[in-house]
């Protein structure tokens, strides 16, 4: 199983082009080294254009992990306190992450 994007609203349509919308991702039980590429999940459930969106992310159901999204790389990383008490860690490849989910909301061009 793969994360999934779910819209949670409908798109509000900001009369500049630009478009904004939340939406739901759930985690899968197998977490994926360096993150989610959502970039295909977002564009199948939000309508914006390729390449002119960013994304806020929030906690929805954390369970201790820490969303953080990485727009360069269009990707949806988690990241978790380290045994050496610094800075955050990311998330262990193959880590059942399934009972964490996050909010994001998604603005961009309309497409």
């Amino acid at each position: 199983m793969a994360a999934t994007v779910a819209a949670i609203n409908t798109p509000a349509y900001l009369g500049n082009g630009e478009v904004v919308q939340r939406a739901k991702v759930d985690f899968d039980s197998s977490y994926v080294a360096d993150g989610y590429d959502l970039d295909t999940l977002i564009l199948a459930a939000i309508p914006v254009a390729s390449g002119y969106y960013t994304v806020s992310v929030t906690s929805y159901t954390a369970e201790g992990y820490v969303p953080q999204w990485d727009q360069a790389n269009t990707k949806l990383k988690l990241f978790e306190a380290g045994a050496d008490a610094a800075a955050l860690d990311e998330v262990t490849a193959a880590t059942d992450v399934s009972a964490v989910d996050a909010l994001i909301e998604v603005k961009g061009k309309a497409a």
